[in-house]
């Protein structure tokens, strides 16, 4: 893609206002608009047009920056927007975010004027609660919009369905100056038997809500997992959040969004060191041969997992590079000793999908989902957004079947570098015998590879994918 954030004397960012701005360090973050907004599509392309989307930006929309990405989430075609906390409904109001926003955590007593004033909607399921929004509402001279969470098993927030609280929620919805827009539920996916048991116990409970006189414009329980993985349970809302940013959670269903971040800074310092001699502190690790070191400016502080220490690595011209020793606050050292070319100021990929001329490396799983959350929330590091003036070309990876029919296997390889292409249509030089990864699993090799022309530019196929290879 082309970038707005460029390694050249004077390194610029674009910023989600659209100014161009200096950029004041070689570790940053570019969030790709374009991709965030063509899973958002393709989330609804999949629900269908008779199910809302409500989109969840919680935690800094998950590392992503959550005012910055909203607009672009909402003008691709989601209804609602979803945060955790109050602070991060009244941030994306103070950017003037002005779609609907759910709050799904709990808002003490004391603060839920601001969700009146604000227009906000907010999760609750106590009839004391209701009634303070009630005289909240009325003071501000409108409706408060609430979504009432029922605990089908989960046990986080809500009351299990029982006679009380219908009887509860019945009040609630007679409420003049509160209006009961949505009820909701989450799965705890810890198998079929157990998701069926929820969904039952929350749709038996809105059908004796219903004979009670309650009716609700939303009902929804499906998060990211289970509305690809169980149509079934998607009723009129679904609730994807990290499916948005291209995190493939499923397990049995299928969607090819694709991730939306990369994390990525530049060589500061290299160092030729012998055989023996420690990096970092204590000394926990040492070269084996003479090496050479280069230091990197990023470290936990950035919301690197420490741990990854002597596991994780950079990629630095197309090449895995090891994380060496104790990753230090703001800095750390990789082995490149086996990587040509290498000089202060080369580009390292972080994690996310980083390409070269010469060879392709999809990242899809660098580190476990639950440290790269970690990653994504590092909010002293710099983000970068782009959209537009995109050079972009994809890898379509097919089979053929026993009928001769042409498999999709949906997974899209993007190759940005317009030198991997020949415009003439002949082959890719350089591409057949690359390992093609899904979630960091070896599943193929290509063996062959043209360049067709088709009614939106140059299409790249790959064909003849051997599957299923082992390790």
């Amino acid at each position: 893609r082309k970038h707005y954030a460029m390694r050249e004397m004077k390194k610029l960012q674009k910023t989600a206002g659209g100014q161009n701005e200096e950029l004041l360090r070689d570790t940053y973050i570019e969030v790709d608009l374009d991709k965030l907004a063509a899973n958002v599509v393709m989330i609804k392309d999949m629900v269908g047009p008779e199910v809302a989307i409500t989109a969840v930006i919680k935690a800094n929309g998950y590392g992503h920056g959550a005012w910055q990405i909203a607009q672009s989430i909402m003008d691709a075609g989601a209804d609602y927007l979803a945060v955790a906390t109050l602070t991060e409904a009244l941030e994306l109001r103070e950017h003037a975010i002005d779609a609907p926003i759910l709050i799904m955590g709990h808002t003490p007593d004391r603060l839920l004027h601001h969700v009146a004033e604000q227009g906000l909607t907010q999760t609750i399921f106590s009839l004391e609660q209701a009634k303070l929004l009630n005289e909240l509402a009325e003071g501000c001279g409108r409706k408060v919009k609430v979504h009432i969470k029922v605990d089908t098993g989960f046990h986080r927030l809500g009351k299990m369905p029982s006679a009380d609280y219908l009887a509860e929620i019945q009040k609630i919805c007679r409420l003049p100056h509160v209006e009961a827009e949505g009820i909701f539920s989450h799965l705890a996916l810890v198998n079929q038997e157990e998701n069926e048991k929820q969904y039952r116990m929350f749709t038996d409970f809105l059908e004796e809500l219903s004979a009670a006189g309650c009716s609700f414009r939303y009902r929804h329980i499906a998060d990211s997992i289970a509305c690809v993985d169980y149509p079934q349970y998607r009723m009129n809302m679904v609730r994807p959040g990290a499916l948005l940013y291209g995190m493939r959670g499923y397990h049995i269903g299928y969607l090819p969004v694709e991730q939306c971040l990369t994390f990525k800074t530049a060589v500061s310092e290299l160092h030729e060191i012998e055989a023996g001699e420690g990096v970092s502190y204590d000394f926990l690790w040492k070269a084996g041969r003479k090496s050479l070191i280069a230091t990197l400016p990023f470290g936990y502080a950035d919301g690197y997992p420490r741990n990854l220490r002597d596991k994780g690595y950079v990629t630095i011209n197309g090449q895995k590079a090891p994380i060496v020793g104790v990753i230090c606050m703001d800095q750390c050292m990789a082995d490149v000793t086996d990587i040509a070319g290498v000089q202060c100021g080369t580009e390292a990929g972080i994690y996310g999908t980083i390409e070269s001329a010469e060879k392709l490396f999809l990242q899809q799983e660098m580190v476990p989902v639950a440290e790269r959350g970690e990653i994504q929330k590092g909010k002293a590091v710099i983000r970068c957004y782009v959209n537009g003036e995109v050079e972009n070309y994809d890898i379509l990876v097919t089979d053929i079947d026993d009928s001769g029919q042409e498999i999709n296997k949906g997974l899209v390889i993007e190759i940005t570098d317009q030198r991997l292409l020949d415009a003439t249509g002949g082959i890719i030089q350089g591409m057949s015998g690359s390992p093609i990864l899904q979630n960091g699993k070896l599943i193929g090799a290509v063996t062959h590879v043209f360049v067709q022309d088709s009614a939106k530019g140059y299409g790249i196929f790959i064909e003849n994918m051997l599957s299923n290879l082992s390790a």
